[in-house]
């Protein structure tokens, strides 16, 4: 029977801990999770994991400064680290990601078969006694806090030119919108007049219809008048 291990997944959407968490458990792994890097700092300190799940746009802390802190830690380093993100994923982010020491970075979207398939070899490492944690390998620990505000600079910048992106496709969308309802107020007040042009030609027939009834009457009437002379005169 092949062992259980313990999997700690890390992310603050709990979708995506969800849709993890039943495929390490299809694998018959024991699940643990956080919302956050504070949070799961403290469940591996007192709960070591065999494996960690990270995201890394998180609150409070994100899956970089969790990770620098696993990897700063001697007790805690040689615990398999995996990102699997889909904010951080460009090359950048990767390569930093892995310098802190991580030992896989996956972003999003993929595959959650070729992301099972990975996890099964890590713990295929684990059972053979091959696997190997990976290790910081940033020259300077103080090149990490430059480095890590890069990639929030650059993290930032990618989301303010796809705000501005975003506002200038709503303004476009805006601006369509009021032709369209420019146009829509034209026509609805064409249709207005026309309509008003009816109901005028329907009330001055209506008009003329009554004035007709009431000049019918009233020769009806003026015609019994002179039949009842005539019958009396007769």
């Amino acid at each position: 029977m092949e062992k259980k291990y313990s999997v700690l997944i890390v992310d603050d959407i709990e979708e995506h801990r969800l849709l993890l968490r039943r495929m390490v458990e299809s694998m018959g792994h024991n699940i643990e999770e956080a919302e956050n890097g504070k949070e799961a700092l403290e469940i591996v300190r007192s709960n070591k994991p065999d494996l960690i799940i990270s995201d890394v746009l998180m609150p409070v802390m994100d899956g970089f400064k969790f990770c620098q802190e696993i990897k700063s830690d001697n007790e805690l380093s040689d615990i398999p680290f995996v990102f699997y993100t889909g904010t951080y994923t460009d090359e950048q982010d990767k390569k930093f990601g892995l310098n802190l020491g991580a030992d896989k970075y996956i972003t999003k979207p993929q595959e959650l078969i070729f992301f099972k398939k990975l996890l099964e070899n890590l713990f295929g490492e684990y059972r053979n006694g091959t696997f190997v944690a990976s290790k910081k390998v940033c020259e300077k620990e103080e090149d990490i806090p430059s480095l890590y505000s890069e990639r929030l600079i650059k993290k930032l910048e990618h989301t303010v030119l796809k705000l501005g992106d975003e506002i200038i496709k709503r303004k476009n969308s805006e601006k369509e919108l009021s032709i369209l309802n420019d146009e829509l107020n034209i026509k609805v007040a064409e249709k207005t007049k026309k309509l008003k042009e009816r109901a005028d030609d329907l009330e001055r027939f209506f008009k003329a219809t009554v004035d007709r009834e009431l000049r019918m009457k009233e020769l009806c009437d003026e015609n019994e008048k002179l039949k009842a002379e005539m019958k009396k005169k007769g």
